[in-house]
């Protein structure tokens, strides 16, 4: 993967994962009517058999992902069997289709495409501001805020993975220009969840790059002046009377409404905790294989989401599909805790296995075909847990050692005799 070049492979798998996207604004909307969603994952499965059909086998998938992705598959079908009253055939097949569609596509990727999501990150981030301007556009605004029939927190969170997708440009020039439109996305669709994983995902990189650069004795002078001189600047400023902490502390609750009267803090986070709550006691009525995959909200107050993906997966699916989904995610959670040196692709792969986890304790997105973050974070999952098979860099290897073992015995031999 060291040519700079984008490949096919790259641009296919990122029409993908991005396609959901416009389908979902341009068919879905705000309905209920998900059955557009299902196509491109027949769509992206035949053109992956293609891309793939004559490529050979480079790598494998580790068991444990496997297994939790047979298990996982296993609870969708048993709490479609234990709630079969509740849901239409359509509804339960086409659900249990599109999970072993995707499961079928990634595995394709994982074992025949040498892939470089970093580049399918920023292919993925182009089509997403192609796309932005006409959905703010189009878009009505209630209450001060861009409200796309597609709900805001939707279009934010494609904004927020095209932001961390921009990051991925080694020209500073050309990120600036990728990520300010997703910036200024989230800033008037007023997703609080999307502009935290931002901050979060800026943390991480900033985090990541100063690590790489800490051996350069040059650079950690300029940083060090850098920070005492924005200590000194800020000092100054307050000495003088400018409100510095006043301001910053404006600016932040204004953009996340920590004291507005119904998205605040006081209102459970517009209700966050009043349908966390719900689901719970949902989960608790059926605690093993849960309501049935995708119809929590069927059930909730108003027919709204859990805004938490892991109590919705509780009440989907019960004790078994968060089981199930947690043993298959774990060797993404591992790759995060291994050191950085090891694997070039590191920064973009923690931070999105990182702000997926966390975005998960506000919406209710865990496992989903239906959404680009969703499928991204999956072809990570898999891709953490990849096992190259490199059999012609090991031939060599391999002939060193029969060929020491075979001088070692002509030369018992000759001993003997």
């Amino acid at each position: 993967m060291t040519n700079s070049w984008i490949s096919l492979d790259e641009i296919v798998v990122a029409i993908w994962a991005y396609s959901s996207f416009p389908i979902t604004h341009l068919l879905v909307g705000g309905g209920d009517n998900a059955v557009p969603l299902f196509f491109p994952l027949v769509a992206g499965a035949v053109a992956l058999s293609f891309l793939t059909y004559r490529k050979p086998v480079i790598a494998t998938v580790s068991p444990l992902v496997l297994l939790g992705v047979f298990l996982l598959n296993l609870s969708i079908l048993a709490s479609y069997l234990c709630n079969a009253q509740r849901y239409n055939w359509v509804f339960m097949g086409g659900n249990i289709a599109s999970s072993l569609l995707l499961f079928f596509s990634l595995y394709l990727i994982t074992t025949r495409i040498d892939l470089d999501i970093r580049k399918m990150l920023i292919v993925n981030s182009i089509f997403v501001n192609l796309l932005l301007p006409i959905v703010l556009v189009t878009a009505p605004v209630a209450w001060g805020r861009v409200n796309p029939p597609e709900t805001p927190n939707y279009v934010a969170m494609m904004a927020m993975l095209a932001f961390i997708g921009a990051l991925g440009v080694r020209s500073i020039i050309w990120a600036a220009a990728l990520s300010a439109l997703p910036l200024y996305s989230m800033v008037v669709l007023q997703s609080r969840d999307s502009l935290l994983v931002t901050a979060i995902t800026l943390v991480i990189t900033v985090g990541l790059w100063i690590s790489r650069n800490r051996s350069n004795k040059r650079f950690v002078a300029y940083l060090l002046l850098g920070f005492c001189g924005a200590l000194a600047l800020c000092a100054a400023l307050s000495l003088a009377g400018v409100p510095l902490i006043e301001s910053i502390g404006q600016v932040f609750e204004s953009l996340f409404m920590l004291n507005d009267k119904y998205r605040g803090i006081s209102s459970g986070g517009s209700g966050r905790t009043d349908l966390w709550a719900a689901a719970v006691s949902l989960w608790e009525a059926q605690p093993v294989f849960g309501v049935g995959f995708k119809g929590h909200i069927l059930l909730m107050p108003d027919q709204l989401p859990a805004h938490n993906a892991y109590i919705g997966m509780l009440a989907d699916m019960g004790i078994a599909g968060l089981a199930s989904y947690l043993l298959m995610v774990s060797p993404a959670i591992r790759f995060v805790f291994k050191p950085v040196k090891r694997f070039p692709e590191y920064p973009q792969w923690m931070t999105i296995i990182v702000t997926y986890i966390l975005y998960g304790l506000f919406e209710f997105r865990a496992f989903s075909f239906g959404n680009t973050y969703s499928v991204v974070f999956m072809l990570i999952v898999f891709t953490c847990s990849r096992r190259t098979l490199d059999n012609k860099a090991s031939l060599p290897g391999r002939v060193r050692v029969i060929g020491r073992q075979l001088s070692t015995s002509f030369e018992n031999a000759n001993k003997k005799v």
